[in-house]
């Protein structure tokens, strides 16, 4: 009776975690090199039993490597994205963005696989970094990933692995030149333009 009993309650456990929303993300270009661009974008899969009308999505990133410079809106029916609302200047002191959406229209419960934000940050120095994300705690994250459903109940989804990127110290470009011979008074500089 006890194995009955443990088999029904494994079941029950697993059918309600692979019922749990998933958040992932991924970045266009993992490799980056500095002053290069790359987007992070942040995906949701919310089976039909969790569907939900709006989201809160928290990403934290190294502002001495990753400076964020664009949130790109989605406007994709049924949902639409609502960036984080303060200036970027402040979004990168702090190294944090918390963004979200909302379905449209308004109140309408969707479910499936979906893009919650798209996210463009320029890489300001060499190095390894992550882009990571934390899941919604009433207690330490207020931002934290979160699905709020029609009867404002919240779910949380599972929270992303860190994601990687490593920055390279950029491409070495090399100038081959032909001059003539330039005489300059000592004390005096020189210009050349290179066409």
């Amino acid at each position: 009776m006890k194995n009955i009993l443990l088999s029904l309650l494994t079941l029950v456990l697993i059918s309600s975690v692979a019922r749990a929303a998933d958040f992932t993300t991924t970045v266009d270009h993992a490799t980056p090199n500095v002053n290069d661009v790359i987007e992070v974008t942040v995906h949701a899969s919310v089976p039909a039993g969790e569907s939900f009308v709006a989201a809160a999505v928290f990403l934290a990133f190294d502002k001495t490597k990753l400076e964020l410079t664009e949130q790109v809106p989605i406007g994709a029916l049924p949902y639409l994205s609502l960036p984080d609302s303060r200036t970027l200047a402040d979004i990168n002191a702090s190294g944090e963005i918390h963004a979200g959406g909302q379905t449209f229209p308004t109140g309408t419960p969707v479910s499936g696989s979906l893009t919650l934000g798209k996210f463009k940050f320029r890489a300001l120095a060499a190095g390894t970094t992550n882009v990571t994300s934390a899941a919604y705690d009433p207690a330490t994250k207020l931002f934290g990933n979160s699905l709020r459903r029609a009867d404002d109940s919240r779910v949380i989804p599972s929270t992303p692995a860190p994601l990687p990127i490593t920055i390279g110290g950029g491409a070495t470009v090399s100038i081959q030149m032909d001059v003539a011979s330039v005489s300059v008074p000592e004390g005096a500089t020189a210009t050349f333009q290179v066409r």
